[in-house]
């Protein structure tokens, strides 16, 4: 993640805690599991002004108590009978809002990632050797709702914000029986994985209104001694064909790079280092809360966009902070193919390159 230290205070997690790299703040911090809602001074206030209330809200009934305990046996019956009513109508108040109406909130959404509960129930019906490949931008594939209702799943988180390589890759294992599985704002990518891979079983959760919960994308290992059917795999071919508009497209991409290159030499200059993501490759600025690339907006606006609008095949960006990688997708013969084709873009059949200073 690679956030400035000013906009730290404004994301969604007040836990992050920002650290310096260099000359200027690049890395927030998740918090930890463990810290609560006392981790942060906003958390403690919520939770004493809670406590506060729940104190004032019961001193009228204490007080009544305290006086039904001197008062006259009837008295002091009817006084217990109206303290009784009055609490068991406060708590089917509170439990009839929390299971009735409470969960239809954006608030209740948010709680009980209904999302994840369904995926986590459709997940359980995978085969025992299945392995899953998890898309989401909220959630982590170890989120705790997961891994209390699908605790035998095996996978792997493949989304920007939470894989190992903050990429979105598309690569399989055609050893065993995988499931991608698909959440906003990945829910596009089911189309393209499909278009790879044919001959799966697509499954789309659908939630009130029609919106979609997730998609799934369930393949079968390939067996031994069968052959791929065609386009199920990325695996580079001697020749192919060129899309219409493909030369057209690479043009853009190249030009898109050169401009790209010249805001870094400007960064430098300023910082006296680039954008730093610690060498792992990123998109270079799909989300603005972890692509290092996003950082040339200072320098770069808007920041170049991949002509194909495909969120797969964009630009990519690797850098140390005193080196850098730039990568795009490669349609044609229009420009110079990439001599060198990372792991982790092995989804792309064809790169373009640059690297620098």
């Amino acid at each position: 993640m690679c956030l400035y230290e000013e906009e730290c205070a404004r994301r969604a997690f007040p836990g992050r805690r920002c650290m310096t790299l260099g000359a200027r703040a690049e890395r927030c911090e998740r918090p930890s599991p463990l810290q609560g809602l006392g981790s942060t001074a906003n958390g403690w206030d919520s939770l004493l002004n809670a406590v506060g209330l729940a104190a004032l809200e019961a001193l009228p009934l204490c007080l009544l108590w305290s006086r039904a305990q001197t008062a006259p046996r009837v008295a002091r019956g009817a006084s217990l009978a109206a303290i009784g009513a009055v609490v068991a109508v406060i708590a089917f108040l509170n439990l009839s809002f929390y299971f009735r109406e409470f969960p239809d909130t954006t608030a209740g959404t948010l709680t009980y990632a209904e999302e994840v509960v369904s995926a986590s129930h459709y997940m359980n019906g995978l085969p025992d050797d299945a392995y899953v490949y998890f898309y989401a931008g909220r959630w982590a594939f170890d989120y705790e709702v997961r891994r209390f209702l699908a605790p035998d799943v095996q996978g792997e988180d493949r989304s920007r914000e939470f894989s190992s390589t903050g990429t979105a890759s598309l690569r399989r294992d055609r050893t065993s029986d995988v499931m991608f599985i698909f959440f906003d704002p990945y829910l596009d990518l089911a189309g393209e994985v499909q278009q790879l891979y044919p001959g799966g079983r697509r499954h789309d959760e659908l939630g009130p209104g029609g919106r979609v919960k997730f998609s799934a994308y369930n393949l079968p290992a390939l067996a031994v001694g069968a052959t791929p059917l065609p386009g199920a795999t990325p695996v580079p071919t001697p020749t192919r064909e060129v899309l219409p508009g493909g030369e057209d497209r690479d043009r853009t991409r190249l030009a898109g790079m050169q401009r790209i290159q010249q805001a870094l030499a400007a960064y430098q200059q300023k910082y006296q280092e680039f954008p730093t993501n610690g060498g792992i490759i990123q998109t270079f600025c799909s989300s603005k809360t972890s692509d290092a690339g996003c950082q040339l907006s200072e320098f770069l606006d808007p920041l170049p966009r991949d002509p194909s609008g495909s969120q797969t095949k964009g630009y990519f960006y690797s850098s140390n902070g005193v080196e850098y990688a730039l990568y795009a997708y490669r349609e044609s013969e229009a420009v110079p193919d990439c001599d060198e084709h990372p792991d982790d873009l092995a989804d792309l059949v064809d790169l373009m390159c640059v690297q620098g200073p």
